[in-house]
């Protein structure tokens, strides 16, 4: 999952108001999925830019909790940290056949 400041960073910076709004696809599906629990456009556009990736992210971690997602043997959430993600590279290029990898640094 992407990072809100990521996000805003690669879409001209955060809004002005500090409002989410929508300038890319990842926003877009940031929208998508709040409207999809049932949150109107108005109320989106009312949120806080932080508050909606917030809201975002706990409607995600609660689909993965309560669909069986998580089960899925090929699906594997990484944490969001240097260490979590250079572990998983390496794992990754040994899996598919590079026995002395070397990933680039996160």
């Amino acid at each position: 999952m992407n990072s809100p400041i990521s996000t805003y960073e690669t879409t001209g910076g955060l809004p002005e108001n500090g409002k989410f709004s929508v300038r890319g696809n990842i926003e877009e599906w940031v929208r998508r999925d709040l409207e999809y629990t049932g949150m109107s456009t108005e109320e989106i556009a009312r949120l806080g830019y932080f508050d909606a990736y917030l809201r975002y992210w706990e409607q995600y971690h609660y689909y993965v909790a309560t669909t069986g997602l998580s089960t899925n043997k090929l699906t594997r959430i990484v944490p969001y940290s240097n260490e979590a993600m250079m572990d998983t590279a390496l794992d990754y290029r040994y899996r598919f056949g590079n026995r002395n990898p070397k990933p680039e640094e996160f």
